[in-house]
């Protein structure tokens, strides 16, 4: 499954750059889980697993990436990687 990012919001983040988060990953993923109780399961080993039974692996494996691959090709590990608070 590929999430689209709008060509502006795109375009920002890569003139901003990168403002790498803090909080351990374990920590952002329970606050996944919790957001979307109807919709996530749980969280196994490397793997989100849906309330449908569809598994998302967490971490692809890839090791760190440049900013442009993290934007390019995010696993969800990446995706909580940027820290996106207005507490900049």
């Amino acid at each position: 499954m590929r999430y689209a990012v709008s060509k502006p919001a795109h375009g920002l983040a890569r003139r901003l750059g990168p403002a790498y988060s803090d909080e351990p990953l374990g920590h952002a993923l329970a606050r996944l889980v919790k957001a979307y109780p109807d919709f996530i399961d749980s969280i196994q080993g490397n793997e989100l697993v849906w309330k449908d039974g569809t598994r998302m692996s967490i971490d692809d494996g890839h090791g760190a990436k440049a900013f442009e691959a993290m934007l390019d090709q995010p696993d969800i590990k990446d995706m909580f990687a940027i820290d996106l608070s207005h507490e900049r």
